[in-house]
């Protein structure tokens, strides 16, 4: 739902029959990529909260506070407290680029000291083609944080990708994994640094629609909220964001209720 502004997601959301939604209120910097600012528009944050009140539904989660070298995580605290004042659960986190190890984890310590007063807890995600590419890696800095308000987010592309072994879920303390984002790539050997970004930013398959072993996921954690991450970008071109996420809410639910293989 990456075009569409927040209150426009929500509104989608609350037809489709979803739970909650996520929002990315902190612009990756990608080309083309749309900007959703809200602290940068006032009318934009009202807007967007009054579509949260009308609803129903909760704010699970904003994204994305990339740690990187040329960032500080300082700058987000403006979105982190507007996130907050909609409610939000979690701050989705992740690592770019080749800054050293001290300043990653002093830069991760920093954000969740800084998401402590507003409530949010910080998720470090591995992203296969990113400095945190790993479960094992997005474990060791959360650990070493020594911070309570953080836990590991499983993408369940990303998963696939890292080829991580489902047994190393059970490495983690369960109250560190706090929800899954869904979503599914084809079998076959680990593509290139480039093909998994241009997968991931564009053409995601449906749940159960490739290899990723999200059943057994979500067998492993069970009662955690499940976010629908499905990126397509000529799905959303033959359908139109309202059918698309509709269908993505359909195949999902057939898929975890066992109706298709």
């Amino acid at each position: 739902m990456l075009g569409c502004a927040p209150p426009q997601v929500v509104e989608i959301a609350t037809r489709c029959g979803y739970d909650f939604v996520g929002l990315r209120t902190m612009p990756l910097g990608l080309p083309g990529e749309p900007r959703y600012v809200l602290e940068d528009d006032p009318r934009l944050f009202r807007e967007t909260r009054d579509a949260l009140r009308g609803s129903g539904l909760r704010l699970l989660d904003i994204e994305d506070a990339i740690i990187a070298p040329d960032r500080d995580v300082g700058a987000y605290q403006a979105a982190l407290e507007h996130g907050a004042a909609l409610g939000a659960r979690h701050v989705l986190c992740n690592v770019w680029g080749d800054a050293p190890a001290a300043f990653v984890r002093d830069q991760f310590g920093k954000l969740c000291d800084m998401a402590v007063p507003l409530g949010l807890r910080v998720q470090c995600e591995f992203v296969t083609f990113t400095a945190v590419a790993t479960l094992a890696e997005a474990w060791a800095l959360v650990r070493e944080s020594g911070r309570a308000n953080t836990g590991v987010l499983i993408d369940a592309l990303h998963f696939l990708r890292s080829e991580t072994a489902l047994e190393e879920i059970d490495q983690i303390s369960g109250d560190r994994l706090d929800y899954l984002q869904l979503d599914d790539g084809p079998p076959g050997p680990r593509p290139s640094l480039d093909e998994m970004k241009r997968v991931a930013r564009s053409e995601r398959l449906h749940i159960g629609e490739g290899a990723a072993p999200i059943r057994d996921l979500v067998a492993r954690l069970p009662g955690r909220p499940l976010a629908i991450e499905v990126i397509h970008d000529e799905r959303v071109r033959q359908l139109g964001y309202p059918a698309f996420a509709a269908d993505c809410l359909a195949r999902a639910r057939r898929y975890l209720e066992g109706d298709e293989a």
